[in-house]
């Protein structure tokens, strides 16, 4: 081992070729850069203070020794000269560093090209589409089950009504905030229910978005959501679900007052309920907080995380999606996914009584999913000595639509990992000079 003395601490720089530190996996990336604090037992800061400890460990006939390295409390990823660099055996630069790579032989990666999102006008209105999610309205009013589709987009539509979203058809000047709506069609993978979902395209190509507010909204990450399982188990309580209806429309309306456009399912809707049609050029003013609208999941997030609080739930410091609590005496463990809510107690009941505070302070009822076995995309079995959490349902369903359309075996070659460790790959690799740009 070399080692260069940097502020009284003995830096790691090079192991010799051959040497049994030279055989430690990954070395160059897990322990080039570190600094060696101890010899066994011993603090050493020289290299005179090592060469002392292991020749005392050699006259006392020690086998074996462990020494200790560390690594520095913050590392900012750049050079002596401010230039952002990598670590060998944590990338792989396989789509980039070409000049590098051209000698390695290694074979071509091919390129996918980039399937995003889209917002199609068929059916007299605004479908958003995906690779996963097909169905527009042009399409569904040549099926016959229509008339099931359409009491979804009147449903979807009543609800919003309920919840005071919409005002009196008016007409504004070019300076108003107008935007069009946009309809999702999906068969629900729960309950194969056929749902239509309305919501605004807040987005600046579709109208004059002005943000006035903070829009961030927390959502519960993965390592949150293991903990909330594992507490779970630990504790031996039973997971049950819930979900909000029209969960933006709870909210109380964004800063920036914003008007919609009517579109042929809107006009069909209005007119079932027996009102004068809406005259060509009016648009309907939004009275609440709609899906869409980038100030909505914000709006949504302070609004439940108050309805939580007001029934005795306290959020965790650094997760403010999960939370705890007593409800009647009873410990509850609280998971919040944007809408979808899932509860962790001893016995149902206590769920249905939380459920029922919940429901209190909600246009519509809470929809009860019962025992949990599936909730954002987790296929959770729940037994009376553990708690599986897996994404088996997931898997097998979006690898078969992708399967099934563009993606074949021969597009996923192997890529090895960490990057190839010939020697010419690192020389060329650790000496290469980037744009002074």
């Amino acid at each position: 081992m070399k080692f260069k003395s940097v502020n009284g601490r003995l830096i790691l720089t090079e192991m010799e070729k051959s040497s049994p530190g030279a055989k430690i996996p990954r070395w160059r990336g897990r322990l080039r850069g570190a600094w060696l604090v101890k010899v066994g037992d011993v603090e050493v800061k020289s290299v005179l203070d090592v060469t002392k400890t292991l020749a005392r460990l050699v006259s006392n006939k020690c086998t074996n020794c462990i020494l200790l390295f560390a690594h520095p409390e913050i590392k900012h990823g750049l050079t002596n000269k401010g230039i952002p660099q990598v670590n060998l055996d944590q990338l792989n630069p396989r789509l980039m560093l070409h000049e590098h790579l051209d000698s390695l032989n290694l074979p071509a990666t091919p390129i996918v090209a980039s399937r995003k999102c889209d917002i199609r006008f068929d059916g007299h209105v605004f479908n958003f589409i995906s690779l996963a999610m097909k169905l527009t309205r042009g399409k569904l009013l040549k099926t016959d089950d229509w008339d099931i589709w359409q009491r979804s987009e009147w449903t979807q539509l009543e609800q919003y009504e309920k919840q005071g979203m919409f005002g009196t058809p008016t007409r504004v000047d070019s300076a108003g905030a107008v935007f069009n709506l946009v309809w999702t069609y999906v068969i629900k993978e729960l309950d194969k229910r056929k749902k239509a979902r309305c919501t605004c395209d807040g987005s600046t190509r579709a109208g004059q978005v002005r943000v006035l507010d903070y829009t961030y909204a927390n959502c519960v990450d993965h390592t949150s959501s293991r903990l909330f399982y594992a507490i779970v188990a630990a504790e031996n309580l039973i997971v049950f679900g819930a979900d909000v209806s029209n969960a933006f429309g709870e909210a109380p309306p964004p800063k920036q007052g914003f008007f919609i456009r009517p579109d042929k399912a809107f006009h069909e809707w209005w007119a079932s309920k027996g009102r004068p049609p809406i005259k060509q050029g009016q648009v309907i003013p939004i009275l609440a907080a709609m899906q869409g609208h980038p100030e909505a999941p914000r709006l949504w997030e302070k609004h439940a995380d108050a309805i939580l609080r007001e029934c005795g739930l306290t959020p965790t410091i650094h997760e403010p999606c999960l939370y705890s609590g007593l409800v009647q005496g009873e410990r509850v463990l609280f998971k919040r996914q944007v809408d979808d809510f899932a509860v962790g107690v001893a016995a149902e009941r206590t769920a249905n009584i939380l459920f029922d505070m919940i429901d209190d302070k909600l246009t519509f009822p809470l929809k009860r999913m019962g025992l949990v076995d599936m909730f954002n995309g987790f296929d959770i079995q729940q037994t009376r000595d553990w708690v599986k959490l897996s994404v088996k349902t997931y898997i097998e369903r979006i690898s078969a639509k992708h399967l099934a359309t563009w993606m074949t075996v021969k597009d996923m070659p192997d890529r090895p990992t960490p990057l190839p460790a010939k020697p010419s790959f690192m020389k060329n690799f650790l000496s290469a000079v980037g744009d002074p740009d």
